[in-house]
């Protein structure tokens, strides 16, 4: 699918000169009732009473009222408890005990006792009054079991309610730092209320402190003397159980059993592993015995014997003396032979030795065993003894662990005492003023500014809203083009408004025995151009439609669409200017319900310049008619009958008389009824051969020209010869219709 076939094409020109049509249509709205909001908002902050803010800061860090020498077990005041954070802070600095602490001390709570003597005497008097109408109960209920301590409670509880009013706390961002703020109409009064509070907030806080120390310490006091009676108890229950059970050893050290028995224990574990070793090293040996190899053999040095030093001597002596006799002789020597002799003799020697060696270690390790086997029956006997006395042992370690416990708390809580003791004189409070309020340098109410703008803002949005709703319900006509393309008809001019004075002075002369008007005789008014402009339009449309038919008089209707759009008015002025342009012409009042030309002419009128004469006397007389009219340019046809019921038969007179006016008159205007509810319009104008159509340019509604086209048949006879705004306002006419330099006054 083609993206054009998506997308309507838009006429930005067309729209922006839309717009501009809709601004210039309600210009008044669109900028008086912004300035008109304007106004309003300049006036309020005339009359508006300013008010001023003033803020301090509050670090908040429970750290900081820490003692550093405190064990953390003790709570150092009112704002570092647990849980506590920075929201409950802020509950605490805007609470009812800070507040009212407040407003006592800036002496706010003064007035209520002077209020109490100014007004004693009325109230009494209207109490006494009510008192006998038998209403005082019902109206002062709440005041009947109310003493006068608690009245005063009540009026102090709304002198810090109201002051509570101005005061403001909150926590800057996500930091530890909460901000004090007051909002006062005295510049003065609102710093010095901030700094009250937080000096009643600080306040507050160490004497809670104080409190809560003291509290702690009596607590402390009590319970280390508790504990100190229960630790000597204890103590002397030890000493008695010492004594009685022969248990003298000290706290904390062991019994005699005990430590032979571990010294026994520990013994026995020694001599086992040596036993253990001396066994390893005697198979050790053993196995290299067996082997023969005696440079394979090896043992400890506290086992060698001398003899065994003295045989390895000799033994690697002759081993050399081998080396060097096989070097020089021949091995089956004799020499030789009696050498290897010596040596086997030698090694046997030294056999025998590690043979002996490891027989002592055999023998040293059986000692060893019988030793372990005494010691296993000492062990013995020492576990039946200890056995004896384990039972006392076991309550004796009882009231020692107990009598160790008391102990060590009283020495902590001695400790904390002395702890708590440091804590009077130590300012515990977490919070710390990093920056007082000070008297504000510009007022936080109202903001001018802001004021301004939304009283702006607001006309204009407004008015905007008046205007889309007037333009949504308004469908009235005020662009040219726009009404030539919708109803398909030629635009002919406009008539301006004109001054009634003037335009009847112009009107109530056309008829002064065919009196006619030149330029030199009245006052030319630009509106009056226009509208002779305008007339000109026509005249010409007429002179080029006529010039197609013979020389009869051309037979023009004027209508509107209803009644009170200046229909009459422009028949009257066109009829008029064909006059002075020497046309002869005539004008026929149809409108038979308002016949407004008429009534406007009614003085002037002669009898025989009655519609209803005509037709009865006149008709078939052209003498008569020519005496009429004469040689005047201009003729006038009244319509005295009021009401008058339309029928064929009248019809067909009027048709007649048409006729014979065209022959005689260049030009035939008839000024016909409204289309709006006159059906008696449709048949009128089959009576003329055009139709000039009359729209109140700005008022008349697009949908009511429809139908009235539709009803005069517009679509089938097409005999309209365009249309005319009329009782245009020409300044805004030409904001609108921009390219109509025609009409630009």
């Amino acid at each position: 699918m083609n993206r054009d076939q998506l997308f309507s094409e838009v006429d930005l020109t067309e729209t922006i000169e839309k717009f501009e049509s809709i601004f210039f249509r309600n210009w008044k709205i669109i900028i008086f009732l912004p300035l008109f909001t304007l106004a309003i908002s300049i006036s309020y902050l005339i009359f508006v009473t300013p008010r001023y803010t003033a803020s301090a800061s509050i670090l908040i860090d429970p750290r900081n009222g820490l003692n550093p020498y405190q064990a953390n077990e003790i709570s150092p005041g009112l704002l570092t408890s647990d849980g506590l954070t920075v929201e409950s802070e802020i509950r605490i600095i805007g609470s009812r005990e800070v507040t009212s602490r407040a407003a006592h001390k800036l002496g706010l709570d003064k007035f209520t006792n002077e209020e109490s003597k100014t007004t004693n005497f009325s109230l009494s008097a209207i109490r006494e009054w009510l008192r006998g109408t038998g209403y005082f109960e019902i109206l002062m209920n709440d005041d009947v079991s109310i003493s006068n301590e608690n009245t005063q409670e009540r009026k102090l509880e709304a002198v810090r309610s109201k002051f509570s009013k101005g005061l403001e706390v909150r926590r800057s961002g996500d930091a530890y730092i909460v901000e004090v703020l007051y909002t006062s109409n005295d510049i003065e009064f609102a710093p010095l209320a901030v700094n009250t509070v937080i000096s009643e907030y600080l306040t507050i806080s160490r004497e809670q402190h104080v409190y809560n120390v003291e509290k702690n310490q009596q607590w402390l006091k009590s319970r280390i003397s508790e504990l100190g009676a229960e630790v000597d108890t204890t103590e002397r229950e030890i000493a008695e159980f010492r004594q009685k059970y022969q248990l003298l050893s000290p706290e904390g050290t062991l019994l005699p059993t005990e430590i032979a028995l571990n010294a026994a224990i520990e013994e026995k574990i020694q001599l086992t592993s040596r036993a253990l070793s001396l066994d390893v090293q005697a198979t050790q040996l053993k196995e290299q015995i067996e082997t023969g190899d005696v440079n394979a053999i090896t043992i400890d040095v506290s086992d060698r014997s001398k003899a065994l030093d003295e045989f390895e001597r000799i033994y690697i002596d002759l081993l050399q003396q081998e080396q060097s006799l096989l070097l020089s002789r021949n091995s089956s020597t004799a020499s030789a032979l009696n050498l290897k002799s010596r040596i086997q003799e030698q090694r046997a020697l030294i056999i025998s030795e590690y043979i002996q060696v490891q027989q002592r270690l055999t023998t040293r390790g059986n000692a060893i065993r019988n030793q372990i086997a005494g010691l296993d029956a000492l062990m013995a006997n020492l576990r039946q003894e200890h056995a004896a006395e384990s039972t006392e042992i076991l309550k004796l370690r009882s009231l020692e662990r107990d009598a160790n416990a008391k102990r060590a708390l009283y020495e902590k809580l001695l400790e904390q005492y002395n702890d708590t003791t440091q804590l009077l004189s130590f300012d515990a409070t977490s919070a710390r003023v990093i920056a007082q309020a000070v008297i504000p340098d510009s007022k936080s109410f109202p903001n001018n500014r802001m004021i301004l703008m939304i009283g702006l803002l607001s006309g204009i949005l407004v008015a905007f809203a008046i205007t889309s709703v007037l333009e949504t319900w308004n469908d009235s006509l005020y662009d040219r083009k726009i009404a030539s393309r919708k109803f398909n008809l030629n635009f002919l001019g406009v008539v301006p408004s004109l001054k009634s004075k003037f335009l009847l002075r112009e009107l109530t002369n056309i008829i002064a025995s065919g009196y006619i008007f030149t330029d030199q005789k009245i006052k030319i008014r630009e509106n009056w151009i226009l509208t002779m402009q305008t007339m000109r339009a026509v005249h010409v449309n007429l002179i080029m439609k006529r010039e197609n038919k013979n020389d009869c008089g051309s037979i023009l209707g004027v209508t509107s669409t209803r009644k009170g759009e200046g229909k009459t008015t422009t028949s009257m002025i066109l009829a008029k200017y064909l006059a002075n342009q020497n046309h002869k012409t005539v004008f026929i009042d149809l409108d038979f319900f308002e016949r407004g030309a008429t009534k406007l002419l009614a003085q002037d009128l002669r009898p025989d310049q009655q519609l209803e004469n005509i037709l009865e006397s006149y008709l078939n007389n052209e003498r008569c008619l020519d005496e009429i009219y004469g040689k005047s340019k201009i003729w006038f046809i009244g319509n005295s009958k009021p009401d008058l019921i339309m029928t064929s038969a009248y019809i067909d007179r009027l048709a007649e008389l048409m006729r014979y006016l065209q022959k005689n008159f260049d030009f035939i205007i008839i000024d016909l009824p409204p289309v709006a509810g006159n059906s008696e319009t449709k048949f009128l104008t089959s009576l003329c051969e055009e139709i000039l159509y009359v729209i109140k340019w700005g008022d008349t509604r697009s949908s009511d020209i429809d139908m009235a086209l539709e009803q005069i048949n517009f679509s089938e006879n097409n005999n309209v010869l365009g249309f005319i705004f009329s009782k245009v306002n020409m300044k805004l006419f030409n904001r609108i219709n921009k390219d109509d330099f025609y009409y630009k006054q």
